[in-house]
């Protein structure tokens, strides 16, 4: 949680990164790779914080399952970034060398036919994360058009594929199915079922019904946060959830109630999925222990990550909820006046 500005989206974009250089889908990124990744943001002197004059590089080190990976990227004259070897590596877990070479503008991991003992394991972790932009619903958005009903592996983060991915639930996983049909019917009385029907050219629609009416209904006819809803619920109650699981601002366009039912399910998730939830939205908060939550604030032109710490916050909490003491400001998470070091603040 934090103002706007932050930094909350770019701690998000960070796993979006990781994931584009490794050749996976993102939901404004249809061909993957660092440079299509990198174009897309406007070239690495808007990537690079205040551009390369300022930041020579960016460097990241990530420890997956007691293993660490170092990672520098250096920008070009052509505006792009480029892979560096850091510590002598570029991927590395202090025996051996994971990807290429220094100057690099593309990155293989670890290739499917070669994930074993620790060279797979970045490769595994970052295939098993999933970042989620439910935010476009209007009506040229994918989830309100067709799709390849083949298209089943997992839920696209733009829940483009939902037709297709609530299908395949309803065949194979019909306790999860109906797990998620009764969380919608929480939030929305008036929905029955989903209507399943297959459209030339193997591609479907999602179509539902309402209670005690036979009429089909189209996706285009939910309103745009009966439909983020019923994405985010999909994607909370799939049987198999990825193991990091990135949402910025679920809160959009959602009654209070549903909050409330949203809130539930990210807390009934299995212990092997964490759920990273950007939010601005205080009553959303009430759903959650100090513990659960990070606040950004910016310092120096940096964003700071500050987990809470419930014992302080023990007595306000037996008057108060956590979202009330983000209104009265107790938990200092909104906008304040940022002083540079060696500047005069008169």
């Amino acid at each position: 949680m934090g103002a706007n500005g932050a930094g909350k989206s770019n701690f998000l974009e960070f796993f979006a990164l990781l994931r584009a250089m490794c050749g996976f889908s993102l939901p404004f990124l249809p061909v993957s790779g660092l440079a299509n990744y990198s174009a897309v943001h406007g070239g690495c002197e808007r990537i690079l914080h205040n551009g390369s004059r300022t930041t020579s590089s960016l460097t990241a080190s990530l420890e997956i399952e007691g293993t660490t990976f170092s990672l520098e990227l250096l920008p070009t004259v052509d505006d792009e970034l480029v892979f560096a070897r850091h510590d002598g590596t570029l991927f590395h877990d202090g025996s051996r060398t994971h990807g290429g070479r220094s100057g690099q503008r593309s990155f293989k991991v670890i290739s499917d036919s070669n994930l074993r003992d620790r060279q797979g394991l970045l490769y595994r972790a970052i295939a098993s994360w999933q970042l989620f932009h439910f935010q476009a619903t209007d009506l040229a958005s994918g989830v309100r058009k067709s799709s390849d009903v083949a298209d089943t592996a997992y839920l696209r983060p733009d829940a483009s594929n939902l037709a297709a991915f609530l299908l395949h639930l309803y065949e194979t996983e019909p306790e999860s199915y109906q797990e998620i049909v009764r969380a919608i019917r929480l939030v929305a009385p008036y929905f029955d079922d989903f209507e399943f029907k297959k459209q030339p050219g193997d591609r479907i629609r999602l179509f539902w019904r309402a209670v005690h009416s036979d009429y089909v209904l189209g996706a285009h006819q939910f309103s745009d946060g009966t439909l983020r809803y019923i994405a985010l619920a999909t994607a909370f109650l799939q049987p198999n959830p990825p193991s990091i699981m990135l949402v910025d601002e679920p809160e959009l366009g959602q009654h209070p109630q549903g909050l409330a039912f949203l809130g539930g399910m990210v807390q009934t998730l299995p212990p092997t999925t964490k759920v990273i939830l950007a939010t601005q939205s205080p009553a959303f908060l009430d759903f959650f222990e100090p513990e659960d939550v990070v606040v950004v604030r910016r310092q120096n032109g940096a964003s700071v990550f500050e987990r809470l710490k419930g014992a302080e916050y023990e007595n306000w909490l037996c008057d108060y909820s956590l979202g009330d003491l983000w209104r009265k400001n107790v938990i200092c998470a909104g906008p304040e006046t940022e002083y540079m070091c060696g500047a005069n603040h008169d």
